[in-house]
């Protein structure tokens, strides 16, 4: 029999079900998709119930597999998205739709927090300004909207933890890496900021206990067991937040390492050992699985968001084969004369502005549907390279980039970024299950196969393939990329007013 680990990985359009061997190899894998809901702008809602039938689903799909009876699970593992909100009673049942990532909606409540506690104070406190992308304000839009919700909610969570208690009854608890990106955490202390969290009207009470990503919750129940026929008794794992795992996952495991997880949204991260300091408060800090290392990130919130909104809106969409529609887009000239900023959703890293919008310059008569499209690849890529220019700037110099993520498979968009970075990057050998195959790492170190996070990358890293760079393709993306963040800057008074219009 083959030991494994069993992971769920909840992410923003699917649950992927996947098991991993103890030497790292991906045995196989399932993704049971579910919608999103945006009934309104800004607006970004799951049913976290939907997650739970997909788990299901998935789970019995991987049974169908006949290589599952050559296995023994000997851990569950989970991933999640982060910066969520879901309130759920004290059973453990949701009372309101979980507020993902991308939701925006709670400008008004970041206002409301800022001006009790001031942004530097918070950064200092927590390594991350407030924002509306982050869980705090986002549980008190449900506390000031929703007020029914809110009395009926014990504890905020996120998306893996919702999971993990249907797998263990235990209710009430996460990881260090989806606590410390909540906004209502304190770095200085690694615990919830109580001075902050009662300063905004809140108690303490309604976050969840904290614990290490390898730390075992709980163990599977009779009736999750009944419900998708594992093995009652089988230690669960208190798993992670994507991006955390994901780091681990594109095998991180010094500080002149980073990856890019190029996805719905997309991110650069790097592990120091404590939070760095940054009088602009650009970047994000959160823990790594093992509750010490912190992961100092940079997101761009539209990536994969972003291209396959302007592929379908620029009416593109007859172009069936994904593969063959860039080929095309590959055999433009870089540039075309545009330039495109790629904020569907707002925006984090470097601007943190909600009011941030997709927006072109350049458009003539002879512009075509497909030089739009490449544009927003491009400007995507920017995105990203504005993230490496902040770690320069804070003297973090990274040495090799790992790819990983939907969007790393595309040979057009690979080269592109080993372009725009003027660098080599390394293609993960499974970049869509990097961040399941993190997560499993925290599911082999529970069941004891290894002792802590960083000896189970070691002993399980493997390399991918490798993309160079073009020297001319650099330095013409170069003349494109001084106009992109030129653009913002400009725009950025227009975005607010425009944002008073339209509301």
């Amino acid at each position: 029999m083959i030991s494994a680990v069993l992971v769920y990985d909840i992410g923003t359009t699917s649950v992927k079900s996947a098991l991993f061997d103890f030497s790292g190899d991906l045995l196989f894998s399932v993704s049971v998709p579910y919608p999103s809901r945006y009934q309104h702008p800004g607006w970004a809602e799951q049913d976290p119930n939907e997650y739970w039938l997909a788990v299901i689903a998935g789970t019995k799909e991987l049974q169908n597999d006949t290589r599952w009876k050559s296995l023994t699970i000997e851990a569950v593992s989970l991933t999640g998205h982060m910066n969520g909100t879901l309130c759920v009673d004290r059973q453990g049942e949701p009372v309101h739709p979980q507020l993902i990532h991308s939701d925006t909606r709670s400008a008004l409540q970041v206002q409301h927090i800022i001006s009790r506690v001031p942004q530097k104070e918070i950064y200092r406190a927590s390594g991350n300004r407030m924002d509306e992308f982050l869980s705090l304000p986002k549980l008190l839009w449900i506390r000031d909207m929703e007020k029914q919700a809110f009395s009926d909610c014990r504890f905020v969570i996120n998306s893996k933890d919702f999971i993990r208690s249907r797998l263990t009854g235990v209710v009430g608890t996460t990881d260090f890496s989806d606590a410390s990106l909540t906004g209502a955490f304190s770095m200085e202390r690694r615990g919830w900021n109580q001075e902050l969290i009662e300063a905004v009207g809140l108690s303490v009470d309604i976050f969840p206990e904290i614990h290490p990503s390898f730390h075992v919750d709980g163990y599977i129940t009779g009736e999750a067991a009944r419900i998708l026929g594992l093995q009652e008794g089988t230690p669960v794992a208190m798993g992670g937040g994507d991006a955390a795992c994901a780091t681990r996952g594109a095998m991180v495991n010094s500080e002149d390492e980073t990856y890019i997880s190029l996805g719905s949204s997309s991110w650069m991260s790097m592990l120091r050992d404590s939070s760095v300091h940054d009088d602009m408060m650009r970047m994000q800090h959160f823990y790594d699985l093992d509750g010490n290392q912190v992961n100092v990130c940079g997101t761009t919130q539209a990536a994969g968001t972003a291209t396959d909104w302007s592929r379908d809106i620029l009416t593109c969409q007859s172009d069936t084969d994904l593969r063959v529609f860039e080929q095309t887009l590959s055999a433009l000239p870089i540039g075309n004369g545009l330039i495109t900023l790629p904020f569907l959703q707002g925006e984090r890293t470097p601007h943190w502005d909600a009011y941030a919008r997709g927006s072109v310059i350049g458009l003539s008569s002879a512009t075509t549907a497909r030089q739009m499209a490449r544009s927003w690849y491009e400007a995507v890529v920017f995105a990203l390279f504005s993230i490496y220019e902040v770690y320069l700037n804070l003297s973090m110099h990274p040495a090799n980039i790992t790819l990983i993520g939907g969007g790393s498979q595309s040979d057009f968009w690979t080269q592109m970024i080993a372009d725009v970075f003027g660098t080599e990057v390394n293609r993960h050998p499974f970049p869509l299950h990097a961040t399941s195959y993190g997560a499993a790492l925290a599911g082999m170190v529970a069941a004891g196969a290894y002792p802590t996070i960083g000896t189970a990358v070691s002993a399980t890293s493997r390399s991918g393939s490798i993309v160079s760079p073009d020297a001319d393709s650099h330095e013409t993306y170069m003349h494109y990329y001084s106009l992109y963040g030129r653009l913002y800057e400009v725009l950025r008074p227009l975005y607010r007013d425009l944002s008073k219009i339209h509301t």
